[in-house]
């Protein structure tokens, strides 16, 4: 088994540089829907969010990284993330994510309850998503209902959940990636209230899903990697140490 870990982190590392992530058909193979554009109040949060939640694929290993790191150990919010990767990958991706950031980062499993601290990542072949559960803590489902944007898990369910049971006390990040996925879902996302970040273009690897959502002028903002964790950590009343 370690023998398997020690050759398949360097893979998941280097997943960042792949062009789509292997075994993920991540594409759009037709137009898109054309949907009025929606007009953003700008301004920052009046309210502390109470969930982070963060869509990426190709390069996406290595920006999620840096955020998380940028964030540190102690940042108490709870973070959802989609990440574009098959089975398997996935949980090697979390693994990975909490030996370099010190944050207790775990594949996101049926009907855990979402814990304060906590990075969940959505398990290749399903999709993630957010519910509130009957003690009013948020809960996780996760469901194999047919791919969106031909990806499993998807971007959009998270959103599109998280918009419904959080609303405005959402902080939502899409980082690089291949495609479109979580366009529809950040338009709900907005339309709640909550607040978007993107990365912008010359710091992605591919400028396709920040780059959607930046066409419909859907972000609040879009910054640059190495500012997307400390900016994270303003909106959400943390003092950024960088």
């Amino acid at each position: 088994m370690k023998i398997v870990t020690k050759e398949l982190i360097p893979l998941v590392k280097g997943l960042g540089g792949l062009s789509p992530e292997p075994g993920v058909k991540c594409h759009t193979r037709k137009p898109l829907e054309i949907i009025p554009r929606i007009k953003v109040k700008r301004g920052e949060p009046t309210v502390r969010p109470k969930l982070v939640i963060i869509g990426a694929s190709t390069g996406g290993p290595n920006a999620l990284n840096k955020v998380l790191c940028d964030l540190g150990p102690d940042f108490d919010i709870p973070i959802l993330i989609v990440q574009h990767m098959p089975p398997m990958f996935t949980g090697i991706l979390a693994k990975h994510l909490q030996q370099d950031t010190g944050r207790t980062t775990i594949e996101g499993k049926h009907a855990d309850y979402v814990q304060p601290g906590t990075t969940y990542v959505a398990p290749g072949g399903f999709h993630m998503k957010v519910l509130a559960s009957s003690n009013g803590v948020m809960q996780i489902e996760l469901n194999e209902q047919p791919e969106e944007h031909f990806c499993r898990p998807s971007v959009n369910p998270m959103f599109r959940s998280a918009s419904k049971v959080a609303g405005k006390d959402i902080l939502g990040v899409m980082l690089t990636g291949m495609g479109s996925d979580g366009l529809e879902g950040t338009r709900e996302v907005v339309e709640a209230g909550g607040y978007m970040l993107a990365q912008d273009e010359p710091s992605s690897v591919v400028w396709g899903m920040p780059g959607a959502i930046a066409r419909e002028d859907l972000p609040h903002e879009i910054l640059p990697l190495d500012q997307l964790g400390s900016r994270i950590k303003k909106l959400c009343h943390i003092k950024a140490m960088c």
